[in-house]
């Protein structure tokens, strides 16, 4: 699937339950997305683009910087969507997932995506791999718990 749909699926559903997203939190949740679907499926959720190690965890520049208007505020404008992603991305039942997700403080998800030893922090080394790739092998290594 494509970065930029699930980013927009997400912001759709959290604005549409009256807990919209700031860009910070929409990329951990994509990211934690995406690490449970590759433990639970072997397959990559978002397949277009990868996740970056940036200094506040897992980013996809794209996504990034298409929210960044808004810096630190929730993203209120809903997002057109095509019909047929949208029913793609509801298809795999992670709704509950981003709405559980959604109700963490940014916080919360910026430390939980920082964990010692997890694939943004073997990526990021203290800022020597800033803006490197995190590899999907390296999330898929990482802990749920």
């Amino acid at each position: 699937m494509k970065a930029l749909d699930v980013a927009a699926y997400i912001v759709n559903l959290c604005i549409e339950k009256g807990n919209p997203v700031s860009n910070l939190q929409l990329q951990k949740i994509m990211y934690f997305m995406h690490l449970y679907y590759l433990r639970n499926h072997k397959l990559k959720l978002i397949t277009d683009l990868p996740f970056e190690a940036w200094k506040f965890g897992p980013v996809i520049e794209q996504v990034y910087y298409k929210y960044s208007i808004y810096v630190a505020n929730p993203i209120i404008n809903k997002e057109k969507l095509d019909a047929s992603a949208e029913q793609e991305i509801k298809s795999l039942g992670l709704d509950q997932v981003i709405i559980n997700l959604s109700n963490y403080h940014f916080y919360e998800l910026v430390n939980y995506s920082h964990k010692k030893g997890g694939a943004w922090d073997k990526t990021y080394q203290n800022g020597l791999g800033n803006h490197q790739i995190i590899s999907d092998n390296l999330i898929e290594e990482t802990a749920l718990s």
